[in-house]
């Protein structure tokens, strides 16, 4: 059963829809909203420059600085900063223990498919280089950036770099062909999340390129090797069916992976940890799940 907090907030969430907004507009206003946001005690946040990629770290006050959150955001790979995602990599460390390193990855459309891609797989040989082991990283995103953290590590396992100990994938929108069942069947109950918008930030980081390419929409690579994976999806998502047919498609290919559905949950509800529960249940369900990882 949900939550009072969260029938609270839901009564409040609107659903998405493509913006006539100047991207830099809405890009501005997040950030802007994001700097409001009142960070959990003793939070130390350092800017780093990755292999060229502007990054930030993120480090609570019981992280181990030898072990690393490599956390590539959210925001329909059109949006998004290390601004916005600063109080969710918080509260991510405080959990996991691990020093949280966000990367500010470059936008479409300005910089579309396979840009983003590559700034997340130079940011973690980066870490290699500066002798962070891959068993003492973790590598995870929300949304679009769960989308690019799986596509990096295909990439870097396509390259014959180590992999690191873990992945977390929260609310991964995996599939830009918009094929998942749930698109239609969860379309009324998703508060937040409609086709209309995810098919507007596809085309915009698609950039012309088939939406199919198993880079771009990781559902359909090739996964062996790749390393255990965590995934935790709102049940209410309409994209609960990309974590479902990923998580299928891990197992048949050999992959650790564990599916956690969270009931009556909305896209990427981690963001509202500071007044819903079940936000931090499932950050706290990502620290112990990292803990014995690495």
């Amino acid at each position: 059963m949900a939550s009072p907090e969260s029938t609270q907030i839901r009564k409040t969430l609107v659903k998405d829809a493509p913006s006539t907004l100047p991207l830099a507009v809405q890009r501005q206003e997040w950030d802007a909203i994001a700097l409001q946001a009142e960070l959990p005690t003793n939070i130390a946040i350092e800017a780093v420059t990755a292999n060229g990629v502007a990054c930030e770290w993120v480090i609570g006050s019981r992280a181990d600085r030898n072990k690393v959150l490599l956390w590539v955001h959210g925001g329909g790979f059109t949006s998004g900063s290390t601004i916005t995602h600063r109080e969710l990599a918080s509260h991510l460390s405080e959990a996991t223990g691990l020093a949280v390193l966000l990367v500010n990855y470059r936008l479409a459309p300005e910089h579309p498919f396979p840009a983003a891609i590559a700034d997340v797989t130079s940011v973690y040989q980066w870490l290699t280089q500066q002798n962070w082991k891959s068993a003492a990283i973790v590598v995870g995103g929300d949304s679009a950036g769960a989308n690019l953290a799986v596509a990096g590590l295909v990439s870097l396992r396509a390259s014959e770099q180590p992999m690191p100990a873990a992945a977390v994938l929260t609310s991964p929108w995996l599939d830009l062909t918009i094929s998942g069942e749930t698109i239609t069947t969860n379309a009324d109950i998703d508060p937040l999340t409609t086709r209309e918008s995810l098919a507007a930030a596809a085309q915009l980081y698609a950039g012309g390129k088939d939406t199919a390419d198993p880079l771009m929409s990781p559902l359909f690579a090739d996964l062996p090797g790749l390393p255990p994976m965590l995934i935790q999806v709102g049940g209410d998502e309409i994209l609960l069916s990309d974590s479902t047919r990923f998580a299928e498609r891990l197992k048949a290919a050999g992959v650790e992976a564990t599916l956690e559905v969270w009931p009556e949950m909305w896209h990427t509800w981690h963001g509202w940890a500071a007044t819903l529960p079940e936000a931090r249940r499932a950050i706290e369900a990502i620290g112990q799940y990292v803990k014995v990882r690495v």
